[in-house]
């Protein structure tokens, strides 16, 4: 699977320094293809309920092409709702480094990121970690003011 990462990396110097470069274009090509396809099963697993597989695809997905910010936001919210929110973080934090400033792949992985914020802070309260439960509300609520489950949640 690190295979994958360095054959992306291969290819991206290859065009950098050729940008013409044939069979590094059409590497590059099928390389999104796959990822794109991998992408496409895990959202299937992911509606049938299988979220490890989803996981598993989607985790392909972005070996294929890491500079997507939609599939780190599809993993994040994968990761978010097997309740790894520590990575979920991670992932969201990505996409929105990756998507274009007010685009709606970074405004999507603004929304995920309040919403992992508000399911981390609900996990927090039922196990009696109140305090922190109200800080990561806190954290949701300033990131995506428009969510109105979270005002609910922090009540």
């Amino acid at each position: 699977s690190g295979q994958l990462a360095l054959c992306h990396q291969d290819i991206q110097r290859a065009l950098e320094l050729e940008p013409q470069h044939g069979s590094a274009q059409a590497m590059r090509q099928r390389l999104l293809r796959r990822g794109q396809e991998a992408k496409a099963e895990a959202v299937s697993k992911a509606l049938c309920g299988d979220l490890r597989g989803a996981l598993l695809k989607i985790s392909f997905a972005i070996e294929s092409d890491p500079s997507a910010a939609e599939f780190f936001t599809l993993r994040g919210t994968l990761l978010r709702r097997l309740k790894d929110f520590s990575a979920a973080h991670k992932d969201l934090a990505r996409a929105r480094e990756l998507g274009a400033p007010g685009g709606p792949e970074a405004q999507e992985a603004r929304r995920q990121l309040a919403l992992t914020y508000n399911d981390c802070a609900v996990h927090c309260y039922t196990l009696g970690r109140f305090d922190e439960a109200v800080m990561l509300l806190g954290e949701a609520l300033r990131d995506e003011r428009r969510e109105k489950g979270l005002y609910v949640n922090r009540g």
